[in-house]
């Protein structure tokens, strides 16, 4: 797993939160191919996920407003482009395919997406309720 100063890196934590989210469903473990690709890769491990189901949560509120707010505009490929590499494990030649496009147009709009859902997450760690003590 990369990490920065700060943390994993939001990559690792949309894989993590694809995780939650396909056994949150009821969908359970990826595909054969899928979880054998991920596991040389260094993800999907059998074991314990590396977010709770709180901060998963605000991944998953942060996907959201990335959905909301690209609804019927232009950028709306960049939730298509992020729900079909993490949740659907897509590389990004397949994803050019179904959506009839070039590669590079799927990466930028798979790295704005991620950097949208990062800032987003980030934004949200500043309102976090505190109890305050005496």
């Amino acid at each position: 797993m990369r990490e920065t100063r700060e943390g994993p890196d939001v990559q690792t934590i949309l894989v993590e939160w694809a995780r939650w989210a396909s056994t949150d469903r009821g969908i359970g473990y990826p595909n054969i191919s899928a979880f054998y690709r991920m596991s040389k890769a260094g993800g999907w491990s059998s074991g314990s996920m590396l977010i709770d189901d709180e901060f998963a949560g605000r991944v998953d509120w942060a996907v959201t407003r990335l959905r909301l707010r690209c609804k019927g505009h232009r950028e709306d490929m960049r939730y298509k482009v992020l729900c079909r590499a993490y949740l659907g494990r897509q590389p990004d030649y397949a994803i050019a395919s179904k959506l009839r496009c070039d590669r590079r147009t799927v990466k930028t709009a798979r790295i704005a997406a991620e950097s949208w859902v990062e800032s987003a997450i980030i934004s949200t760690a500043d309102y976090q309720l505190v109890p305050e003590y005496g």
